[in-house]
């Protein structure tokens, strides 16, 4: 097999199987656009899941695939692995799926450029998140959902599936009471779900903040307290899409001070955000929506 393009097709074939059978359906079908998508972590194990063994292979044939730039190394050290290179995998894609630059281009532009997300409707697992951080008061950096022990990432997950999920879809704001892929490798999948909400700030006018070491909340502590109220509101709005009948707003304000009483002490070290003042703040903000209709 002397063919530059041939070497390429099989190690292609092999991380399109690998990708398949450890996680979801390709986007578009195509390996290109989905590694676009992923996070660095998972797209770098992906990618060196099939490696090149200079060894094992013609020499006038390796040299031509580094000189093509169909591979190249991993990093800079003396033993480092030669991966398939982005040139390589659209050289494929282009010939079995037709993509072009232009759309590559189109691709990309709509994945990060399109801010038009931020007028679509939320996703069940991104109102179940929103929910969360108001159940649990999770109103600043300070008070963040904190996801960097496996302790927490399991609190969370029980009260989401014990409490949120059930009342949620009790209430008709989501359709199911699952929103949890178990298939995340090593990762735990709390993690996993809150480190793929990628487009949840630009829908909620960044009200939620993703912060640095798996933080997140939502940003409503500091604001005077009709400001906060507006913005709870809003959020509400977008989790209960746009209404809230009566029977409903009352449903929601006991689930949300009894399960704060419950598991609260599981999340916060502080009662700061047990104050009373929060109650009147969210109370308020349930109200005017439920008066807005």
């Amino acid at each position: 097999m002397n063919n530059p393009v041939d070497i390429t097709n099989i190690i292609y074939q092999q991380l399109v199987s690998s990708y398949k059978t450890s996680r979801k359906k390709l986007i578009n079908n195509s390996l290109l656009f989905t590694l676009f998508t992923i996070i660095k972590n998972e797209r770098y194990k992906l990618l060196t899941s099939q490696t090149i063994d200079e060894q094992s292979m013609n020499p006038d044939l390796f040299h031509e695939l580094v000189k093509t730039e169909r591979i190249r190394k991993i990093d800079e050290g003396p033993d480092s692995p030669y991966i398939l290179t982005l040139l390589a995998i659209m050289e494929l894609e282009s010939q079995t799926l037709g993509i072009t630059a232009n759309s590559l281009l189109k691709f990309l532009d709509n994945e990060f450029l399109d801010f038009q997300v931020g007028v679509k409707p939320l996703k069940s697992p991104e109102k179940v998140i929103l929910f969360s951080l108001i159940t649990m008061r999770n109103f600043s950096e300070v008070n963040a959902m904190d996801l960097n022990s496996l302790e927490n990432c399991q609190n969370w997950m029980e009260l989401i599936e014990n409490d949120i999920l059930p009342f949620l879809y009790e209430t008709k704001a989501i359709p199911s009471k699952s929103i949890f892929d178990r298939n995340t490798g090593h990762e735990h999948p709390m993690a996993f779900t809150l480190r793929r909400m990628n487009d949840l700030g630009v829908k909620t006018h960044q009200v939620y903040v993703a912060a640095n070491k798996s933080r997140y909340f939502l940003d409503v502590d500091g604001q005077d307290p009709r400001t906060a109220s507006e913005i709870l509101k809003y959020v509400f709005s977008k989790i209960f899409n746009q209404g809230l009948s009566y029977v409903v707003f009352q449903k929601v304000q006991l689930f949300l001070k009894t399960t704060l009483f419950d598991k609260g002490p599981l999340f916060h070290t502080t009662n700061q955000m047990s104050d009373r003042s929060w109650d009147l703040i969210i109370d308020k903000a349930l109200e005017k929506l439920v008066l807005d209709q």
